[in-house]
């Protein structure tokens, strides 16, 4: 009557218990972590197809046949075009294809050195290699430092 919608175990998409919602999430590609708090509530769970740690809520998932957000966007990775990715973005992989969020042990054609670069970080970032990205921190370069202080609070 306030608004907020039925109970979480009246609601019409509403599993009668924790264990059918557990049921009905891992049909649908999620392996759960934590305990069902309700079907609007985000429930942390881990995606079947790439690894991907994930919070989808269990009304969209069930009712709007919700999957993997990384997924969705990514794909779970087909070994042929992630070997391909790969080469493309200057790594020639050192193992298998495991998924699109794994560290990939590849050799750097541009350094020559091996880095664990993820595919996903490939293909949208492009450079992902630690030794010679032009990103991030470079230990040898000259660094600059800080300092503030606060009018109130400093001594």
């Amino acid at each position: 009557m306030n608004g907020q919608g039925a109970c979480i175990w009246c609601a019409p998409n509403a599993p009668k218990n924790p264990e059918e919602a557990k049921a009905a999430m891992l049909e649908h590609g999620f392996i759960v972590l934590v305990d069902f708090l309700g079907t609007g509530k985000p429930w942390l769970s881990q995606c079947v197809a790439a690894g991907h740690i994930v919070a989808p809520r269990y009304d969209n998932v069930t009712g709007r046949n919700g999957g993997c957000r990384f997924c969705k966007r990514y794909g779970p990775g087909d070994p042929h075009e992630a070997v391909a990715d790969m080469r493309a973005a200057g790594f020639r992989p050192l193992e298998p294809f495991k998924n699109i969020a794994s560290p990939w042990l590849s050799l750097c054609e541009r350094c020559t050195k091996t880095s664990t670069p993820r595919l996903n970080n490939v293909r949208t970032r492009g450079e992902c290699c630690k030794h010679c990205a032009r990103y991030g921190l470079d230990p040898g370069a000259p660094a600059r430092l800080y300092v503030l202080s606060h009018a109130e609070y400093a001594p």
